[in-house]
């Protein structure tokens, strides 16, 4: 050939022909007939040299007997075992014989095969230019390293999971000595956890528990399956024996009508890992040895709530027969943070519904349209038929969990009642608003239902005026705490003076409940007590013992031969306690009459400051206790004290009162004021002969009492005889006692 590869031959007769081509020395023949290009391919068989027989004609010229010659090229070079599995030739880290290598070209044709030799060498040689890939089956035991992980001549080229290099294109004569595979006999795993997220927040909490039978898939980094499984009954599953490599990712397939819950939402071990769109996780590298138990995911299935907002036409806050529902009532849902997620109004029946939720904390408000008021919440005891709603707020918190629709969040409304009006100071006393009488300002006014609840407390405007709103109907009294003030006028008359019962009706308006009174008079002013100075005991003469006389029975006396005289025992005056006046009366020390004797038992009753504590001690003549009583007035201020076991004959005594302001009610400007009744002991000694009536127990000298009563007040007190109950005197006070006798 000349320069170039040409050569020709000329002057040939007609004739069979063929060409043979002597390589120069280390050539080979390229591929015959290749490319389909007669002007371009090579005619020459590589093993013979020579080319098809030709046929030539006279005058003919054919220049298209070409020859392709190439410098074979070769691969290789090593199998090491890569104890650390870091895809690096380590020192110290040595070949692995007998690892089978196959080599493959561009269009996946087996080419060669060999073995590695003991020190974990191969060659392919004698290769014609062109693509290559060389494949590495890892012997029982073994795994691939990862590729690509150092410089080209230390690193591993295969893919661990097909064993196989990406393409290698040879040039002729060229050698490529650096197709290594590491191998190592370390895997790795993966696992571990699918559970039913009950509160869809993408933490594995208490009392969440696994799903079974849910796939899961394994990706290496070009997307290709790995591998596939399904979860154990608990939920658990594992993806053992892998190669360490990077870039695995795992995808979940959760089951028809389960979602798959926020991703990364707490610690790696009990958080989701599965993006909530893809069911996918992020993707991670495996090392050698290493086990991830920490790729899990939670799945919910999401729920509904409603359900009825109704026309609570009781106010009892329970869906009664009946009752209808409400339309175009708007119903928002808020989530955890106070985010309004959703919002619909009622339908014509007054049901509504918010579908597809999260599990999770909820609040429902209910928006109240004008005239109506929220029925009182968790009345009746069940769940399915109560008004759930805040009264104030209208709204009604709710827990969500996974798959468990909640239809039980209801909401009664009503057109609520009104009730009122007016307490007056009714200063000439009769009990009729007079155009010069005015409003009592500040007066407690109690609300009380049917059972004796208190419903409500106000006190009134400077004007004498309150009112009750956003009742729903029923029975209901008022009752009216007015220290310093007798009644006058009472809506239901004075048999209940300061209470007033009714009715209201279903959004009815009653501003009709008055109330009249008048000031109790000033109590004048005292003297302070004269204490007498102590003297030493006398002791008495020793009297020679004497027979008992016998007891004569009490002769009656009649009316007409009663005598009017000084009573010891009721003979009382005011004093005061340093600071404030007060109503305790305490006895001069005067000579017992010696009329027959009428005996007694206390009971004192009255009005205090809610909740304040009174304690009452009864003494004799000689100082000595003879009865204890602590009462505790109530809510309305009433309290009573009796002594039914200390009978008082006509001697001197005197009682003790201490007061203890309520810790609940505490105030400067307290008030306290007392009945005291004497009840009449009957016996039948005292009555033996006489007949029970009025006229009977005066013949005993209740007169005296009266009037030894009245003398010894200058303050009018009122005392009279109450159905044969004792008798009463009443006397205010409109400052608080501390100490008293």
């Amino acid at each position: 050939t000349a320069g170039g590869g040409l050569y020709e031959f000329t002057d040939l007769i007609p004739d069979d022909y063929f060409i043979e081509v002597v390589p120069p020395a280390s050539y080979l023949v390229t591929e015959q007939d290749q490319g389909g290009d007669d002007a371009v391919d090579s005619d020459i068989d590589p093993i013979t040299g020579r080319s098809t027989v030709t046929t030539l004609t006279s005058g003919e010229n054919d220049p298209t007997w070409d020859a392709g010659l190439y410098l074979p090229a070769s691969i290789g070079n090593f199998v090491w075992n890569d104890v650390d599995a870091d895809g690096v030739q380590d020192p110290g880290e040595t070949g692995i014989g007998n690892v089978t290598v196959n080599l493959y070209d561009d269009a996946g044709n087996l080419v060669d095969t060999t073995t590695t030799a003991p020190d974990g060498s191969y060659l392919f040689d004698d290769l014609a230019p062109g693509d290559y890939a060389a494949e590495f089956i890892a012997p029982g035991g073994y795994t691939i390293s990862p590729p690509n992980a150092g410089g080209d001549n230390v690193d591993s080229d295969a893919d661990p999971n097909t064993g196989r290099t990406s393409l290698i294109t040879l040039d002729s004569g060229q050698a490529v000595t650096n197709i290594d595979a590491g191998m190592n006999t370390t895997t790795a795993s993966i696992g571990d956890f699918v559970w039913e997220d009950l509160n869809a927040n993408g933490v594995q909490d208490a009392g969440e528990s696994g799903l079974g039978n849910v796939g899961v898939n394994l990706y290496d980094n070009a997307d290709n399956l790995v591998a596939t499984t399904t979860t154990a009954a608990d939920g658990s599953y594992n993806f053992a024996g892998l190669t360490p490599a990077n870039g695995y990712s795992v995808e979940f397939l959760p089951p028809a009508g389960y979602l798959v819950s926020p991703q990364d939402q707490g610690a790696d071990t009990a958080d989701s890992d599965a993006d909530p769109t893809t069911g996918r996780t992020d993707q991670f590298d495996l090392a050698a040895g290493e086990n991830n138990p920490t790729i899990d995911a939670g799945l919910y299935r999401p729920v509904e709530l409603g359900n009825f907002v109704w026309e609570d036409l009781n106010g009892d806050g329970v869906q009664n027969p009946g009752e209808p529902g409400m339309n175009g009532v708007v119903v928002n849902l808020y989530d955890d943070s106070g985010v309004v997620v959703a919002s619909t109004t009622t339908a014509a029946d007054g049901s509504y519904n918010f579908a597809a939720l999260t599990p999770g904390n909820y609040e429902v408000e209910f928006i109240t349209p004008d005239g109506f008021t929220i029925s009182a919440p968790n009345q009746g005891g069940d769940d399915a038929t109560d008004s759930n709603a805040d009264t104030v707020t209208g709204r009604a918190g709710v827990v969500l969990v996974s798959g468990n629709d909640d239809p039980t969040m209801d909401t009664g409304m009503f057109r609520p009642a009104t009730v009122g009006d007016y307490i007056w100071n009714d200063t000439n006393g009769d009990g009729v608003q007079d155009p010069d009488e005015s409003g009592i300002e500040g007066v407690l006014v109690n609300l009380y239902d049917d059972s004796g609840n208190l419903v409500a407390s106000t006190t009134t405007n400077p004007d004498g005026s309150y009112t009750f709103t956003d009742l729903p109907p029923g029975d209901y009294s008022i009752t009216v705490v007015a220290p310093g003030y007798d009644p006058t006028f009472d809506a239901d008359g004075l048999t209940t003076p300061n209470t007033t019962s009714f009715s209201l009706a279903y959004g009815e308006t009653n501003m009709d409940i008055d109330f009249g009174y008048v000031p109790l008079p000033p109590a004048p002013p005292v003297d302070p007590p004269i204490v007498p100075p102590v003297e030493p005991p006398v002791q008495p003469p020793v009297v020679p013992t004497q027979p008992i006389a016998p007891v004569v029975p009490v002769t009656t006396i009649a009316p007409s031969e009663q005598v009017l005289a000084p009573d010891a025992f009721f003979m009382h005056q005011q004093f005061g306690d340093r600071i404030e006046d007060d109503i305790f009366f305490y006895p001069f020390d005067e000579t017992p009459w010696l009329e027959p004797i009428l005996p007694v038992s206390p009971i004192y009753t009255g009005h205090a400051e809610p909740g304040t504590t009174l304690s009452f001690i009864l003494h004799d003549a000689m100082g000595n206790e003879i009865g204890h009583q602590s009462v505790m007035a109530d809510t309305a201020g009433n309290w009573l004290a009796s002594f039914p076991g200390s009978l008082m004959f006509d001697q001197p005594h005197h009682m003790v009162i201490e007061q203890t302001s309520s810790t609940y009610n505490a105030s400067s400007d307290g008030f306290f004021n007392m009945r005291t009744y004497f009840s009449p002991n009957f016996t039948s000694m005292v009555f033996s002969s006489t007949r029970l009536d009025v006229e009977a127990v005066f013949a005993q000298l209740p007169s005296t009492v009266m009037e030894s009563m009245h003398g010894s007040n200058l303050n009018t007190l009122n005392l009279e005889w109450n159905d044969f109950n004792g008798y009463e005197f009443f006397a205010p006070s409109t400052h608080p006692a501390r100490n008293g006798h």
